[in-house]
């Protein structure tokens, strides 16, 4: 191999004979690979900057190549004493690299890169780039290093400068080793072992060859093609793939993956198949169309054969798949409708999917937009005609559906066929409110539509709040892009006057500056919006109000984050939220993935929830009923929407608007599902599908095993030589459901089914770490499978619309297994996986805690491998887990019996051919008044009996539980209610009963609101007693909690009193008090109160008392506990004066028990022209002390007095003096000085 450099002067240096030490055919190709070609490339200033490949050099020679310059790359001179970081592009992409120097005798450069900026591959996934401020590479679980050691002869240059006159130095050796890490997900900087290291090491030796050539070289046809030094992963993986299987006969292994797949049908589950379909469809994948339509042909006489090409075909991302599937759709009965519709769905996820192919489908299909949202640009134009000008106005309501569902798949497609297409139905105010929010939600694929259209609907009152935060989250997009956007929001939001428009903008803009996500769109919108500070005028309640909220969180060290964002709009006319919606996205990698959006319109639901408490409806119950309604606006409010509705009945369509007006209020519920922006799932109308129907058409789809891929995705970065490291996931499941199904009719418009169910699943998980040098390849796999079965079955006989016989049968011991195992395989040179050998110790354990009740016990196992390292045994992979639920008896299945006359209901439950009898017989009785009525319930030896009563005043149930016709528990809950005018009182009783255990709750609860004067007053009182009697002792417990609260303008009270023990003859007690009023004095205002807790079983307390006025503050605390007391007093005058302050502070400790008796007080006095500071502390008599400084100067008349005492025990000492002309020809000077000291 030959590598050209090229400097500003365009001088040439080449290198020769690159040997690959193999022997190997891929050995052999990869040499010949590196060599064929040379490679000249732009060198200037320690940099490389531009490579000019052969156009036909392949990407794996070329990233080689890079890997070999990047080692020998050095931007800066490092100098012994001082580390240099820079940043660079090599291999790896945009680098941080960090050079140090040392002299040991000659030079020696360290280079250690600290990270990089992604240069990732990530097939499949649309994404969009973040900046991050920390490179890092890779996924945040694997902790990569990367060092350099340059060595160079005596003389090297300041940069290793290759001089090509052979007089100067050179760079002896470049020795450089690599280290990726790979730890647990949840603790990427754990200081644990790593689950799996993979470690590459180089070295480049500088050997004597050639003299270079003179002059300058040309710049014709060898410089055709420009790359960067950055790797191309995804050519380098895709060539190799391909020539991976260019080696092998694909047709072959196809056919026995087939083969294999359609004898596994009827074995028992395990990870085989999901692993085959998996094989299945990366070969598919590699075929071309004429290949493919091949191995359909030679399928014809084996229809398995065919389902299981048909499920991999539709699964696959390539071309050649695509044509076909297209080609399929045209013959009758070859794809199923439901087939076709997920495959059109989800056609957003496949990166090769072409347009012509999808349009085939279309144009041979009966498919309807409501079944799959396709970005079609060649169906645009029909489209456009027909939507029509008016977008649908005038025409009937199942025309309008069929719109807004266009709206929609518009909105997958981020196209429209003008660009003022929308705008034709959401300025339409004739037109529904849900087709005008589809319509503006058109515009989420094609970002900021830049369009002045959607501010007329946010800054018009008169629209429906709705509409108008949908027109608002249709311009943030263009927040960045519009000037002064923010400021006209601001603006907006000044002049609001619709809570539920203004609530919503307000979360919503305050998210976007307290929880901004990494993405620089995020970082700009979040420094626009601060600028102005938005008032909160409303009461935002979050189950009134609509609102945003959002949580984000991204880790800079791991360079891993995400956000939830979650909008919950409410309408004026209902309390249940019109439109609720949430959105994931994944920061990762420095990419920003919009993965998940779940929503829904949920208008007219109130009607439907009144519907079930309405008079004779299934939950019938005017409390409730009447509480939904009060939960209702006041509808007769007239709205200048509402006033267009009514012009719209004088429209000339005025039998269809009719017919539209007539299912304004029906309930409409509808649900989506976006991955990645596109819009996989959609249901107009939930309440319009039925769960049995689509239980059926689940139960026939899956009738034979149906093998599906869950996850196929891999992640890609360079290594040191430009070879790939390759982070694989694939899991894939099998999913079949084995049935007997017999429908039969009987009399009495009858009808009986019997059959059963055998559902299976097995999902299989490989995951895959592997550097492939494309001459040696080492890696890690670790390989998961789960499994699940069980059988279910029985009879349900229907009779007269009511189901009167069920029979569920358990006919195997295994009533249902489950198992979950793992386990790890190297890669050898060789190119074999080879699983490590170890020790397994299982571990089972079983429960039967319900075996006599039901006949079944759990059993678990587990194992895990064991291995020595060290000396020591270590726990790992494999392990295996196995979860089973089985038998304990001889019965065969489990019967329920119903019968139902009028208002008695009756049940029997019996495992029949069971040894133990679990005959089980129900009887439900309603009173003829619906208010009430009584229960019965016998089995084997014990029974239960009670009654319930449900009517205005009194709701309760009353149970006994006997054994051998004896009382041995009771159960009773009952509420009383009693309402004379403004006062309510609730009287709440619970009781239980087992054996001679007893536990008793009672209650009562009054309260009373003045509508006048607002002020509320509540009592309550709540009694408990527990009982339990045990062999040679008695536990009892006793508890009663009461009290009283009063509120009103000015005035707030409670009294809070708690009761407990034994019995209630020796009980203690726990009291608090809170106290607070308001009064006027002219126009002072002064705030009193006082708070106090007492317990009596310490005994403790704790009493305070406050006063506070514009001129005085005082507080005064008093605290006991046993018989020790601590007192405070604190007074501050003057307190919003400033002038003169007071403040007094006087703080006492007694206890006889301790015989302390402690005081200490302060005051501190201030004004203008004098100050007063006096403290003092005793303790008992063994101490005293007191200190006291005062000061005062008054100059008309002169008055100057100053002074100082000190006592200390028996030592005093005092100083002072005092100047006072304030009388008339008189002058008072006094000086007075003591110390007294008892000397003993």
């Amino acid at each position: 191999m030959k590598l050209l450099a090229a400097f500003l002067l365009l001088l040439v240096t080449r290198v020769n004979d690159l040997v690959v030490e193999d022997t190997g055919d891929d050995a052999k190709w990869f040499s010949e690979a590196v060599q064929e070609h040379d490679l000249y490339f732009r060198y200037q200033h320690g940099a490389v900057t531009d490579l000019y490949p052969h156009e036909e050099e392949e990407a794996v020679a070329t990233n080689f190549k890079r890997g070999i310059l990047s080692s020998l790359q050095m931007t800066v001179s490092p100098t012994s004493d001082m580390d240099i970081i820079v940043s660079e592009v090599d291999v790896s992409g945009e680098c941080d690299v960090k050079y140090s120097m040392e002299m040991d005798p000659n030079p020696l450069i360290t280079k250690t890169k600290m990270g990089c900026h992604a240069n990732t591959y990530i097939p499949y996934l649309p994404h969009s780039y973040y900046t991050n401020t920390k490179a890092n590479s890779h996924l945040p679980f694997m902790k990569n290093s990367h060092v350099c050691h340059i060595h160079g002869k005596e003389g090297t240059g300041p940069r290793g400068d290759i001089d090509v006159a052979g007089g100067g130095g050179m760079w002896e050796k470049v020795i450089c080793s690599e280290e990726v890490q790979v730890h647990h997900h949840l603790t990427p900087n754990s200081n644990r072992s790593s689950l799996a290291t993979v470690s590459m090491s180089s070295t480049l030796m500088l050997e004597e060859g050639p003299k270079p050539m003179d002059g300058n070289f040309s710049n014709g046809d060898v410089l055709r093609k420009t790359v960067s030094l950055v790797a191309d992963l995804k050519a380098a993986v895709n060539f190799a793939e391909m020539k991976k299987l260019s080696n092998q006969n694909v047709k072959e292994q196809l056919d026995s993956v087939l083969e294999s797949l359609s004898t596994s049908e009827d074995s028992e589950p395990d990870d085989l198949r999901p692993r085959l379909f998996s094989t299945l469809v990366h070969l598919l994948s590699h075929l071309n169309v004429e290949e493919l339509e091949d191995v359909w042909s030679s399928s014809s006489s084996e229809n398995t054969h065919r389902k299981i090409l048909v499920d991999g075909l539709l699964v696959c991302d390539a071309n050649p798949c695509h044509s076909l599937v297209a080609q399929l759709a045209q013959d009758q009965g070859m794809l199923s409708q439901g087939q076709l519709n997920m495959w059109l769905a989800g056609i957003h996820m496949h990166t090769s999917a072409h347009l012509e192919f999808v349009t085939k489908l279309l144009v041979f299909s009966t498919i309807s937009f409501k079944s799959a949202l396709l970005p079609l640009r060649s169906f645009l134009e029909y489209v456009d005609q027909q939507v029509g000008v008016s977008c649908g106005h005038g025409k009937t309501r199942q025309q309008q559906e069929h719109i807004k569902l266009v709206m929609r798949a518009l909105g997958n497609a981020g196209v429209f066929p003008s660009k003022d297409f929308p705008e034709r139905c959401y300025l339409n105010r004739t037109l529904s409110p849900e087709l005008r929010i589809a319509a503006l939600q058109s515009y989420r694929r094609s970002g900021c539509s830049g369009v002045e259209a959607p501010w007329k609907l946010l800054e018009d009152g008169r629209e429906k709040s709705e509409v108008r935060i949908a027109a608002y989250l249709a311009l943030v997009p263009c927040a960045t892009y519009t000037s002064g956007f923010f400021t006209r929001i601001h603006k907006l939001l000044q002049q609001e006057k619709v809570q539920q428009v203004y609530s919503f903008i307000w979360t919503h803009v305050k998210n976007l500056v307290d929880k901004p996500g990494p993405s620089k769109h995020d970082q700009e919108l979040s420094k626009l919006a601060r600028q102005h500070t938005l008032p909160n005028k409303f009461n935002n309640d979050a189950f009134r109000t609509s609102g945003n909220f959002r949580y984000t969180h991204f880790s800079e060290s791991m360079n891993l984050g995400g956000s939830v964002d979650a909008n919950v709009v409410f309408s004026h006319e209902s309390y249940v939220p019109h439109q609720i919606s949430a959105n994931l996205t994944l920061d990762l990698l420095d990419n920003s993935f919009n993965f998940l959006d779940i929503g829904g319109e949920f208008s007219g639901i109130e009607n439907l929830i009144e519907s079930y408490f309405g008079k004779d409806a299934y939950f019938s119950n005017k409390d409730v009923l009447k509480i939904l309604h009060n939960l209702r606006p006041k509808r007769n409010i007239v709205h200048e929407d509402k006033i267009q509705e009514f012009q719209k009945k004088f429209d000339t369509k005025k039998k269809n608007q009719l017919e539209w007006e007539k299912n304004e209020e029906e309930a409409k519920p509808s649900f989506y599902v976006r991955m990645f922006g596109n819009e996989i799932l959609y249901v107009e109308n939930m309440l319009q599908h039925s769960p049995a129907q689509l239980l059926y058409q689940l139960i026939q789809e899956l009738s034979s095993p149906k093998t599906f891929k869950i996850l196929d995705q891999e992640y890609m970065t360079p290594t040191l030589l430009g070879f790939p490291l390759r982070l694989k996931v694939n899991a894939t499941a099998s999913v079949s459901l084995q049935h007997e199904l017999t429908f039969r009719s009987t009399k009495n418009l009858g009808l009986q089914l019997e059959g059963s169910l055998t559902p299976s699943v097995v999902a299989a998980m490989d995951e895959m770490l592997l550097v492939d040098a494309f001459v040696s390849s080492s890696g890690l796999r670790r390989s998961s499978t789960q499994v699940a079965k069980t059988t279910i079955g029985g009879k349900f006989l229907v009779q007269e619309n009511e189901v009167v016989e069920i029979q569920l049968s358990v006919p195997n011991s295994e009533v249902m297994k489950m198992s979950s195992s793992a386990r790890v395989a190297l890669l050898n040179s060789d190119g074999k996986w080879v699983e490590p050998k170890s020790k397994t110790v299982p571990v089972e354990s079983c429960i039967d805690t319900v075996s006599e009740m039901v006949g079944l016990e759990v059993c678990t196992s587990l194992s895990h491998g064991q291995y020595e390292v060290d000396g020591e045994l270590v726990t790992a992979e494999p392990s295996e887990m196995n979860f089973l639920i089985k038998k304990t008896d001889s019965f065969n299945y489990y019967k329920l019996y119903i019968t139902q006359q009028e208002s008695i209901i009756e049940a029997l439950f019996d495992t029949p051919g069971s040894s133990i009898d679990r005959k089980i017989h129900f009887l439900f009785n309603v009173n003829p008044d619906r208010e009430g009525g009584y229960i019965v319930v016998r089995g084997a030896g014990y029974g239960i009996k009670g009654q319930y009563k449900d009517s205005d005043g009194y709701s309760g149930l009353q149970l006994e539980y006997l054994q051998e016709s004896k009382v041995s528990g009771e159960l009773e809950i009952s509420m009383k209610k009693q309402v004379e005018s403004l006062r309510q009182e609730y009287i709440p009783k619970f009781l239980v009963s087992v054996g001679p255990d007893k536990f008793t709750l009672e209650g009562k609860w009054k309260h009373m609101i003045d509508e006048d004067t607002k002020n509320l007053e509540a009592s309550w009182e709540i009694e408990g007693a527990w009982h339990k009697t045990e062999p040679n002792m008695v536990t009892q417990a006793f508890g009663r909690v009461s009290g009283t609260f009063m509120t009103g303008q000015d005035n707030f009270k409670l009294d809070l009193n708690t009761e407990y023990g034994s019995e209630s003859s020796d009980s203690h007690s726990i009291t608090l008090t809170l106290n607070n009023n308001h009064t006027l004095h002219g126009d002072m205002s002064i705030f009193a109160g006082y708070a106090s807790l007492q317990i009596s079983q310490i005994p403790a307390g704790i009493t305070m008392e406050y006063e506070s006025r514009p001129d005085l503050f005082e507080l005064n605390t008093n605290t006991s506990l046993q018989d020790t007391q601590v007192s405070s007093q604190v007074v501050v005058k003057n307190v919003m004066s400033t002038a003169v302050q007071d403040t007094q502070l006087t703080l006492s400790l007694a206890s006889k028990q301790l015989d302390i008796d402690y005081k200490a007080s302060g005051i501190y006095k201030v004004s203008d022209n004098g100050f007063q500071a006096e403290a003092e502390l005793n303790f008992d008599s063994s101490f005293k002390s007191k200190f006291l400084i005062m000061y005062l100067f008054e100059d008309e008349p002169l008055h100057v007095l100053a002074g100082l005492h000190l006592t200390l025990n028996d030592f005093i000492f005092q100083i002072g003096h005092s100047i006072d002309m304030s009388q008339p020809d008189h002058l008072l000077i006094t000086y007075s000085a003591c110390k007294v000291q008892d000397l003993g």
